[in-house]
């Protein structure tokens, strides 16, 4: 993995929208949306790994009549 992130992620809230290149950035905007939203619990993640796929193979199967 490139570049650690971080998400601040709200589960009644949705998707995460943005990511943070530093964890004390995400612990400032989480702090920012509880505030803004009393009652809500909104956790920080961490990217930890990632997966990608170097190449695709495509077969071709051929029907002979």
């Amino acid at each position: 993995m490139k570049n650690p992130f971080w998400l601040v992620w709200g589960e009644q809230r949705g998707l995460p929208h943005k990511k943070h290149g530093s964890y004390e950035a995400a612990e400032s905007e989480a702090q920012r949306l509880a505030q803004q939203h009393p009652g809500y619990v909104f956790n920080i993640l961490e990217s930890k790994a990632d997966a990608t796929v170097k190449s695709v193979v495509i077969t071709k199967h051929w029907i002979l009549f």
